[in-house]
């Protein structure tokens, strides 16, 4: 029954593309967002704003249907199915729009094995899912346009409410599904009046995706605008089903509401009163800039945004530097991507322009206005490290982008291979996809050892070291996110309080530690006292609650003499002691450094965040069993932090 409802396009892309995936699939958790994610699934929590809580519910169903032990291979495995669906919905729209099942199907391949895709695809991410429900809003879109189908039309409208509640990344589809929505095939003009009637349920979207009045107001304002021109009856009601179906989808956004009243595991932002929980959609625990003026000047975002479209298509030549071969790679995709542009503007105008709407917002509109937070600015090395830069500066807020480029380039392939001969054509552009997959596998490999153990192997070492019941200093994303899995998925070490360096400075953080563990006092909680201070009153909270005080090894020396002047070194923590000076090493040093020594692997890592976490593992077996105030070796004392 399904075989004969999915057309062919759909069906063959759809298993090539989970083959590829099954094959470099990450086996278990990755670093950075992955282990939060997987966390906030497994105790049904709020991972950080603006909490993805269409994510969270989607993969606590999905999990749900797996055998527990395979908890981290089935979160992976749905952003696997996420991009297998999306790769199936562009290689059906291009096979309609080509009139070729075989260029559907290349189109298809072609954006589903682009690097950032096939990367996100593999891991527990929140991209894969977001991406394909762009995809989705082009193709329902499409059917609105072309049917005229009133049904089609609130579909429309109710996904672009779950696109917000999703991602915002997913709603950059919106003008290029509106185009479509409001065309008929062949038909070139626009329709002015049909887009202005979409006008409030984009703005509806996107301002309850962000709890932006402004917007909110913007939409309401809009939709009663339109409502005093002329219209027959019917159309207004249209109007007023579609704010009401965009309302409706972006209603799963409550759960986080809902859920955090019961203070979950994973609870960040603790969205438990009306106005936390605005305040976590509008992602007011980061640094949200102005669209105007910009961090950076805006050649360097242009360069950064061609420098990730220069990583899609051969990112196992020259990695993430640059390469003079690969940039070949890559204008010869360009070139492709232009011929079937303009074949596809050729035949026909209207998913053409769509299209290419679709292209330009998912790159220069991630560029404005997905800047959320801040991360370093990557270029080619065009700036120093500590100049200004635009915040969120990521090649996978630019996928949507590069999915159109890829599935132009797959259609141009076509288009010169048909030139050349008809049975040419009928294969030639599965030869685009089997280029993609040769240029992108051993880099989009999530299964390659010693990479695929060591996230676990991190925290695991930091469980094995740990005392009972302890308060353990992290560093950031990459400790946290494997502990806080450790603890809500795999269930180890509970006793253990982890506390994060970098939220410090958030107060509901802060009265997280004082509800939960009693380690804050209310005047530590209420206002912030600065970094030294709350870390001084959590040891002192430490102290009174009997629980010993642990730093991992990842957090900086400065950041540990500021608390204790003695430690003891053990395994791959330091622990508090006051009766010392300078570092010793405890007793039980060097079982745990035995037991930690083989999880770090023999070959080195591939990946430069899995290279240092390998090395930080080979810590505690490179000091020797006798007291230390220092540590002579350089190399050690700079990754060790045992300064």
């Amino acid at each position: 029954m399904l075989r004969s409802q999915l057309p062919y396009p759909f069906r063959t892309t759809a298993v090539l593309l989970a083959l590829a995936y099954a094959a470099t699939l990450a086996p278990g958790l990755t670093f950075w967002d992955a282990g939060e994610f997987q966390a906030a699934i497994g105790s049904l929590g709020i991972p950080h704003p603006p909490g993805a809580p269409l994510y969270v519910l989607l993969g606590r169903v999905w999990t749900r249907l797996w055998p527990s032990p395979w908890f981290a291979v089935a979160t992976n495995a749905l952003s696997a199915l996420a991009s297998v669906m999306m790769g199936g919905v562009v290689a059906s729209l291009f096979a309609r729009w080509s009139s070729s099942a075989t260029t559907g199907v290349a189109a298809g391949l072609a954006a589903g094995l682009t690097f950032s895709v096939w990367q996100n695809a593999t891991e527990t991410e929140v991209y894969a899912l977001s991406l394909c429900a762009a995809v989705l809003l082009v193709a329902v879109a499409d059917r609105a346009g072309e049917s005229a189908d009133v049904r089609w039309t609130l579909l429309l409208s109710y996904l672009l409410g779950l696109a917000g509640a999703l991602h915002l990344d997913a709603l950059l589809a919106a003008p290029a599904a509106i185009l479509l929505a409001t065309s008929v095939t062949g038909e070139r003009a626009l329709c002015l009046r049909a887009i202005a009637r979409w006008a409030g349920p984009v703005l509806l979207a996107l301002g309850l995706a962000q709890a932006s009045r402004y917007a909110v107001l913007a939409a309401l304002a809009v939709s009663v605008g339109l409502m005093l021109i002329p219209l027959p009856d019917r159309s207004r009601r249209e109007d007023a089903l579609r704010l009401l179906l965009v309302a409706l989808g972006a209603s799963s956004a409550l759960y986080l509401l809902v859920r955090a009243g019961h203070d979950p595991g994973i609870n960040q932002g603790d969205p438990s009163t009306w106005s936390r929980f605005l305040g976590v959609l509008a992602r007011d625990q980061y640094d949200v800039p102005g669209l105007w003026p910009r961090r950076a000047p805006l050649w360097l975002q242009a360069a950064n945004v061609i420098q990730y479209l220069d990583w899609q298509f051969a990112f196992g030549i020259g990695g993430r530097g640059f390469s003079p071969g690969r940039a070949a790679v890559t204008a010869g995709y360009l070139a492709l991507a232009w011929v079937g542009a303009r074949e596809h503007w050729k035949r026909d105008v209207r998913t053409a322009r769509a299209w290419l709407t679709f292209v330009l917002v998912a790159a220069v509109g991630a560029m404005v206005v997905l800047n959320l937070k801040a991360g370093p600015s990557i270029g080619w090395g065009l700036l120093p490290p500590d100049a200004g830069h635009e915040a969120r500066e990521r090649d996978y807020f630019f996928t949507g982008a590069f999915v159109g480029v890829a599935a132009w380039s797959a259609t141009g392939i076509a288009v010169l291979a048909r030139r050349t001969s008809a049975s040419l054509g009928r294969y030639a552009p599965l030869a685009i996809a089997i280029l993609l997959f040769g240029g992108n596998l051993a880099a989009t490999n999530r299964r390659r050892q010693p990479d695929a153990r060591l996230p676990v192997a991190l925290a695991d070492a930091l469980f094995a070291s740990a005392p009972p019941n302890a308060v353990l200093l992290l560093a950031g994303d990459n400790d946290t996110y494997a502990v806080w899995q450790g603890q809500q998925v795999r269930g180890l070490r509970r006793d253990l309080v982890p506390v994060t360096l970098p939220l410090l400075g958030a107060d509901w953080y802060r009265a997280e530690l004082g509800r939960r563990y009693g380690l804050l006092d209310r005047e530590s909680i209420g206002e912030w006292q600065g970094g030294d201070a709350t870390l001084r009153a959590l040891r002192s909270g430490a102290g009174s609650a009997h629980r010993p005080f642990a730093v991992a090894l990842s957090v900086s020396s400065d950041t540990r003499r500021r608390l204790e002047a003695g430690w003891r070194l053990r395994g791959l923590v330091l622990v508090a002691d006051s009766a010392v000076s300078g570092i010793r090493v405890a007793p039980d040093h060097q079982g745990i450094a035995n037991r930690i020594a083989g999880s770090s692997g023999q070959s080195p890592a591939h990946d430069a965040t899995a290279r240092y976490v390998q090395r930080l593992l080979k810590c505690p077996a490179s000091v020797e069993m006798e007291a230390i105030d220092s540590v002579r070796s350089a190399s050690l004392d700079s990754v060790c932090n045992l300064r």
